[in-house]
């Protein structure tokens, strides 16, 4: 005869034992149970390796080896000798800047730097534009980019520059240097094909525009690009 008492403390015991048994803890959370999903590591990633300059790489500073101003109000004028340069919407006022990169010749462009400086008169938004047109930093004015040579529009309007903003940037308050961000491609190309470079112009379209140190400044205060290159 079956002992019915026995086989029910036997089911008990059986059934007792059916669990799963913890899983190798998480020090950021919970036990794990068997079979469940491990939780996702939502910790962000350090970028800073992305960020870093290329193995070797060099940083250099090129202060501005031509620059002068155009002026709507004196369209026969050049500025070249003065200590500031003029960006202004209304009246017309268009920054001329150029940067010998030659001795660069043979290396990789990896990031540029525009550094500007105030005077006493800062302004509001201004834009960089890549040069189409040779000129010359004692001749150049409104109407003429060389003695006798007419900008293709006046004031180096488009096309005579490019139409892409290659920088941007509002220099306020005064007495300030401003750090720009400037584009690569550009400045690559240039050192690339030196017959290229005509240098830039610094526009605006708002009245308020600002003016910046010129080459002619205080040590210390012209304008440069930083750039980061390799061999």
């Amino acid at each position: 005869m079956i002992n019915m008492g026995r086989l029910w403390a036997i089911a008990v015991l059986v059934g007792g034992c059916n669990f799963a048994l913890p899983g190798p803890t998480d020090p950021n959370g919970p036990p794990m149970i068997d079979g469940a999903t491990p939780p996702v590591d939502t910790a962000t990633p350090d970028t800073s390796a992305a960020d870093a300059p290329p193995a070797g790489a060099t940083t250099t500073d090129h202060v501005a080896t031509a620059d002068t101003y155009l002026a709507s109000p004196q369209p026969d004028t050049n500025f070249s000798g003065d200590h500031f340069v003029i960006a202004d919407g209304n009246p017309i006022g268009i920054v001329l800047m150029q940067f010998d990169l030659t001795v660069l010749a043979g290396t990789s462009v990896s990031n540029v730097e525009l550094h500007m400086f105030t005077d006493f008169d800062p302004g509001a938004e201004v834009q960089a534009f890549p040069l189409m047109e040779a000129w010359s930093e004692t001749e150049a004015t409104f109407n003429q980019r060389a003695n006798g040579v007419a900008w293709s529009t006046a004031g180096a309007a488009p096309p005579s520059r490019g139409t892409a903003a290659i920088a941007t940037f509002t220099p306020s308050p005064q007495f300030t240097e401003f750090v720009v961000p400037f584009d690569t491609a550009t400045v690559a190309g240039w050192v690339v094909a030196p017959s290229a470079n005509f240098g830039f112009a610094i526009a605006s379209v708002n009245a308020d525009g600002p003016r910046f140190v010129s080459r002619e400044g205080a040590e210390g205060t012209r304008p440069f690009l930083r750039i980061t290159h390799t061999p």
